[in-house]
């Protein structure tokens, strides 16, 4: 009903999406640390920028301080931020092929 496909399997999870959303999910009940983490999938570097400044507007706490912006892996071509939220969830902002760009 909602669109969403099986993107990726990894170590005791799957991630499932559509070209907006991914979402990764590991075994188990669910609380931040089985839920791992909510990737919402943004048009472009620009509006990454534009997200991660208001973030920080905000006082949320970004991960990798000082390098927030970065790509998913080490070899993807996906960028990204991530944050938890007052929950302990985390979420991840990106640009499919951002790293192109």
């Amino acid at each position: 009903m909602l669109g969403l496909r099986k993107e990726f399997d990894f170590e005791n999870g799957v991630a499932v999406g559509n070209d907006h959303v991914t979402i990764a999910m590991l075994k188990g009940k669910p609380s931040p640390r089985t839920i791992d983490h909510v990737s919402f999938h943004l048009p472009n570097m620009r509006t990454l920028r534009k997200a991660l400044q208001h973030l920080k507007r905000h006082k949320v706490k970004v991960e990798d301080p000082g390098n927030e912006i970065g790509p998913e892996s080490p070899d993807s071509p996906h960028m990204g931020l991530w944050f938890h939220d007052p929950d302990g969830y985390r979420w991840e902002l990106s640009v499919q092929n951002g790293r192109k760009v």
